[in-house]
């Protein structure tokens, strides 16, 4: 797709606190403070820094994981 212009970037987001996990409230605001999950913010920042890049420039993919996520 390249001769298009379009861009494709793969986000592998790690361990983030959305109704998709099994934790309550309480446990994931405390994994998050913990350093141990992530908010959803968070990987929303990281596609929107791949979204502003300059068109010279594909981000191909990313990792993202809470600093302390047992990967």
């Amino acid at each position: 797709v390249n001769p298009l212009r379009i861009r494709v970037s793969l986000i592998e987001p790690g361990t983030i606190g959305s109704e998709m996990v099994d934790e309550t409230p309480e446990q994931k605001e405390h994994m998050i403070a913990g350093l141990r999950m992530m908010r959803s913010e968070d990987v929303a920042r990281a596609i929107h820094y791949a979204l502003i890049q300059p068109p010279v420039c594909d981000v191909i993919s990313m990792q993202l994981k809470p600093h302390l996520q047992i990967i």
